[in-house]
């Protein structure tokens, strides 16, 4: 199964609701599965996600203002601490 992952970073989205809702229908039309990652790339380096779906949290989200995945205005991805896996390490 493919899968892809929507995020949005540097602050508020206008029309992101509508845009996520329109990924995850035509995702589900192509047998894709959507991944909302949360607040930005800080979600995305923390691991943080939620399963989107058109008969559940991705339902009914038009009016709604703001974005039901978030977004993060000072998640600079140069500024985390890398973390290295001493096992693979060559």
């Amino acid at each position: 199964m493919k899968k892809v992952a929507i995020l949005a970073n540097g602050g508020d989205v206008s029309g992101f609701n509508a845009v996520i809702r329109g990924i995850v229908k035509t995702a589900e039309n192509h047998n894709i599965k959507c991944y909302g990652v949360i607040e930005g790339y800080k979600g995305l380096l923390e691991n943080n996600y939620i399963e989107l779906d058109s008969y559940t949290n991705a339902s009914g989200i038009l009016y709604k203002g703001g974005s039901i995945i978030g977004s993060s205005t000072n998640a600079n991805v140069f500024n985390y601490k890398v973390v290295e896996n001493r096992k693979n390490r060559i």
